[in-house]
């Protein structure tokens, strides 16, 4: 595997999100260390006859030149990432009979260890909150979610990260689940699914902040959404 960067001194810039906290080589480039080995990797290249190539391969590399027009955008995408920031996206999951999917996170989250929630997206860079669902619920629980014409939002709320200085802003929309059945542990250690009228979510483990209270939010917006459309 070959870890390209143009800049090293500025690689913290190319994790957008939390890697650092599960990744201990991505943690120390964050902190302004170097990778392991890359003082080695010459020499393992003179030994197997390959520097030659490698060589020849750089020289290929550098000498590539962006198509007729590639440039601007080249240019907007680079300068935009640096303003991208991380967003939370939560989908409070109902099911026909009016319950809702909750989670109990793993004990080596940095967050809120062991606690019960709702689930969680990130929205990455140029997704609707749509796919942004849609795409965090299929690969965290094999959820199919029903959206009609657009997520419904119920409100928003931050995280703050004093270790970082960071305000990780998030927002929580009410949706449907059609496969509940299928719903499965991936990166969860247990799952659950309560009532809103009586959620009984006072456990040992505890819960997300303010989690009794989106849920009622997030089944008065569910309960009064506007019917769909009949189509004849």
């Amino acid at each position: 595997m070959i870890w390209y960067e143009e800049d090293w001194t500025a690689v913290a810039s190319s994790f957008l999100y939390d890697e650092h906290h599960h990744n201990p080589i991505i943690h120390r480039l964050r902190e302004g260390g170097e990778p392991d080995g890359l003082a080695h990797i010459t020499k393992i290249l003179e030994d197997l006859a390959l520097k030659e190539g490698a060589d020849a391969l750089w020289t290929y590399v550098a000498a590539l030149r962006p198509a007729p027009g590639a440039e601007h955008v080249a240019e907007v995408v680079q300068g935009s990432a640096g303003n991208l920031v991380e967003v939370h996206c939560v989908a409070v999951c109902f099911r026909d009979d009016g319950r809702v999917l909750v989670a109990r996170r793993s004990h080596d989250k940095r967050r809120f260890p062991g606690q019960w929630e709702f689930g969680c997206g990130q929205l990455s860079a140029f997704e609707s909150f749509e796919d942004c669902l849609r795409r965090a619920y299929h690969e965290d629980f094999g959820a199919e979610l029903v959206i009609e014409r657009h997520p419904l939002p119920v409100s928003t709320y931050t995280i703050e990260d004093p270790a970082e200085g960071r305000h990780i802003p998030g927002i929580i929309f009410a949706v449907g689940i059609a496969n509940p059945d299928d719903v499965k542990l991936r990166k969860h250690i247990e799952i659950d699914w309560v009532d809103p009228e009586k959620p009984d979510l006072r456990r040992a483990d505890g819960c997300v902040p303010d989690l009794e209270e989106t849920l009622g939010r997030a089944a008065r917006v569910w309960m009064g959404r506007r019917a769909p459309r009949r189509r004849d």
